[in-house]
């Protein structure tokens, strides 16, 4: 239950328009994605590929705005 917790709490993270290219968050990451292939709970393995989207989604939109624009 307290990984489905934790999980929970990162993928609300996910939606506060933080950058998530600093702080702890490729740990965050790396860890959602070790429990979406291979935790043993179905249940967890499920709420861990969604927290992936997720963190993907924003990390994907940080990139976008930080990007030079080629020409």
């Amino acid at each position: 239950m307290n990984r489905i917790a934790a999980l929970w709490v990162a993928q609300r993270m996910a939606g506060t328009g933080r950058d998530f290219s600093k702080g702890g968050w490729g740990r965050i990451a790396a860890r959602v994605a070790e429990l979406a292939k291979q935790d043993p709970d179905s249940a967890v393995q499920a709420r861990a590929q969604r927290c992936a989207e997720r963190l993907l989604v924003e990390l994907r939109s940080g990139w976008r705005g930080r990007a030079p624009v080629m020409a």
